[in-house]
């Protein structure tokens, strides 16, 4: 008996080892290589794609396809495909590109055993293709596609460049911490690849991109380790041609300006503008980085206006007008506009500063679509649904193969019992697990139906959230886009009003407060359309360091007109000239400019408004004291809401929308501060608490 025993025992182990051989990973057939005239003709072409001589390389394509012995050799003729796929698409040419992906899939189709890369390459560039139309589903799906066709197979190689592409995207998500992870990836699986100079350069441009993730993060010791990294590792490379050098000398530039932007985060304004300018004179050559030099002119311009330093803030800012075809640099155009719009304002020439405000803002309304496109498209989402179905379609394949496997070990299992004396028992023991596995199946389904019902219903919940939220965010949108045109009207008759030749200085200063004023109401406008969309806030390259004394003096001054028509003065004293904050200038300044106006329009004739601040090492209390006629015990719990209850009548009539106090919390709170106030029948004191960045000595 315990012999026949181990005979079935063996047996099934031996089916058991058989079965899972197929799970060890193959090496990837390779094609013949290249002979050296092919390797050299493609090389050339690869030149002018990397150059940017798209006509050159197609045509050269075209020649080389008229020749007859253009197809004897598969992999050449793939690889020419490959870059006639991408010189299509850098020339916008995006239904031909796919054109040619596709004849690249089906040729590789039909011999995948040796030409699984280069399928593998085509879906890839597909991938790009349809990322570059923003069609990000089906980018992700063919990125997926070249990745799973891999599946079983040792290739570090081609994995690394779907971690690459799956790293790049995340970043432009601005999810830093997903990026750094990927990027991670792609670098651990590129050092397995043989040294090329294309793969050296990728190496140290990913090294770069995790530290422009950190110094995103405001992890600055972090970022400053990568940017070493990747500095050093690019001293290492040999170029061995001309257009290598280049591309050396780009990076050298980007990684200069990286360097320069972090140092003046830190504080080392000396070692930063040099490294800066340094940036600026390489990227602004002919055919090198001129989106990397504009990020440099920004991150200048930026520090001068601040230092107050006009003459310097002029000549960096003219450097961009050398900058060829500079409208297709959208993000760091609409920067320097905003940097030239606060310039102007601050020269009091108004016109200049509503015209680039303008063209900032029709910037920023073209961005804010795209930004929508790529946040709208979750990535890591898609490619989850695509691992999953992935894992699906191989359990499938993977329970046919174990049904036939469980068909042999079963027919030779029937076999041995009937040899064996001990078949009876056998059958009865195996009844008996049979029902207590049908039991557990029956069990197992009657959870799968309930977990079923139970997802039903929340997606329906889900679902009816999900609109209503929409339809919420649709008539905030409305109601800001209706109130643009009259706001623009009023813009228009201001400036008619101040091309008038009959106004005197008086006349021309306050036709020039409308205009500000008009401004200032369509950047709120523009605000109410962020707010209509969750997580609009800010990136974090919009927060600048400022002083809190300049910041408190601009702001007071630009409400003391409005503060006169009520004979009120405005007395700013005990401020702190040490204390800096870490803001989006803009924002705060509204935030700052709207209590006080409200302290003017709930406060008497020829009363004073205080304004002071206290602070600790590491928060500024900003203090705004009127001695008006204070908040009613009614609405003070609703004073930070958006309700009607809180609308009131001001001494002198004015209007109130209950708006105003809503925004200012969700604006102070974005900036990690709070606000608070005490208020009795003699008056008010509101307190904005926001982080010191430091104090100067």
């Amino acid at each position: 008996m315990l012999k026949h025993y181990r005979i079935i025992y063996y047996s099934i182990l031996l089916i058991g080892i058989f079965t899972s051989c197929n799970k060890v990973k193959q090496t990837i057939t390779k094609p013949p290589a290249l002979s050296a005239e092919d390797s050299t003709i493609v090389a050339n072409i690869e030149a002018d794609l990397t150059i940017g001589n798209i006509d050159s390389g197609l045509i050269k394509i075209k020649q080389i396809a008229n020749q007859e012995n253009y197809s004897n050799h598969p992999l050449f003729k793939l690889k020419l495909l490959n870059i006639k796929a991408r010189l299509l698409t850098k020339s916008k040419k995006f239904d031909q590109a796919v054109e040619t992906c596709d004849e690249i899939i089906s040729i590789c189709e039909k011999n995948m055993d040796e030409l699984r890369i280069p399928y593998v390459h085509a879906n890839l560039v597909k991938g790009d293709i349809y990322f570059d139309q923003r069609n990000y589903q089906s980018a992700y799906k063919y990125y997926y596609q070249g990745r799973n066709s891999l599946n079983g197979f040792e290739a570090d190689c081609e994995y690394a460049q779907y971690d690459y592409r799956v790293a790049i995207i995340l970043f432009k998500q601005a999810k830093y911490s997903y990026a750094i992870e990927n990027f991670k990836k792609a670098y651990t699986k590129y050092l397995q690849c043989n040294k090329t100079f294309n793969l050296e350069f990728r190496l140290q441009e990913i090294l770069s991109n995790v530290g422009i993730c950190y110094y995103k993060l405001g992890s600055y010791d972090s970022s400053l380790v990568y940017y070493n990294k990747s500095y050093q590792y690019l001293s290492g490379i040999q170029p061995k041609d001309s257009i290598q050098v280049m591309f050396i000398e780009i990076a050298q530039g980007v990684n200069k300006g990286n360097l320069g932007k972090l140092y003046l985060k830190e504080g080392k304004f000396e070692t930063a503008i040099s490294l800066l300018k340094q940036n600026i004179v390489i990227n602004t050559k002919e055919k090198h980085d001129y989106n990397d030099a504009l990020t440099s002119i920004n991150a200048l311009a930026n520090h001068y206006l601040l230092t107050h330093n006009y003459v310097e803030f002029i000549k960096v800012t003219n450097i961009a007008n050398t900058i060829p075809n500079i409208y297709k640099y959208s993000e760091q155009l609409k920067n320097l506009y905003k940097l030239k719009s606060e310039y102007f304002e601050i020269q009091k020439n108004y016109k200049s500063a509503f015209e680039y405000q303008t063209k900032q803002n029709a910037i920023k309304d073209s961005l804010y679509q795209i930004q929508q496109i790529n946040t709208d498209s979750d990535i890591q989402l898609t490619l989850k649904s695509l691992e999953n179905e992935n894992k699906i379609n191989n359990l499938i394949a993977a329970n046919q193969s174990r049904s036939t496997y469980i068909y042999i070990g079963v027919s030779i299992a029937i076999a041995l019992i009937i040899y064996l004396i001990t078949l009876s028992i056998f059958l009865k023991y195996s009844t008996q697990k049979n029902k207590a596995l049908k039991a557990s199946n029956n069990e197992i389904y009657l959870q799968r139906e309930l977990l079923n019902k139970a997802n039903q219903e929340i997606s329906y919940n889900l679902e009816v959230l999900k609109s209503r939220d929409l339809e919420k965010n649709k008539i905030l949108s409305i109601v800001a886009h209706d109130l643009r045109n009259p706001n623009n009207a009023i813009l228009s008759i201001a400036d008619t009003l101040l091309e008038s030749k009959n106004l005197d200085e008086e006349q021309k200063e306050l036709i020039g407060l409308i205009k500000t004023s008009a401004n200032s109401n369509n950047d709120l406008i523009q605000e109410i359309l962020y707010f209509a969309k969750p997580g609009q806030f800010a990136n974090s390259s919009d927060f600048v360091n400022v002083n809190c004394k300049e910041l408190l003096e601009q702001t007071v001054s630009l409400n003391l007109y409005k503060a006169s028509q009520k004979q009120i003065s405005i007395e700013l004293k005990d401020i702190d000239p040490r204390i800096e904050i870490n803001i989006q200038v803009e924002k705060i300044r509204r935030a700052l400019s709207n209590v006080i106006i409200n302290a003017i329009k709930f406060s008497n004739h020829n009363t004073t408004i205080k304004i002071f601040t206290t602070n600790t090492l590491e928060v500024v209390n900003i203090h705004i004291k009127d001695e008006g006629i204070g908040i009613p015990d009614r609405i003070k719990g609703a004073i930070f809401v958006s309700d009607p209850i809180i609308r009131r009548l001001g001494t002198d009539g004015e209007a109130s929308f209950g708006l105003g106090l809503s925004i200012v919390k969700q604006t102070i709170e974005d900036h990690k501060g709070k606000i608070s106030f005490q208020s009795n029948n003699i008056g008010t004191e509101f307190i904005i608490s926001l982080p010191v960045v430091k104090q100067k000595s």
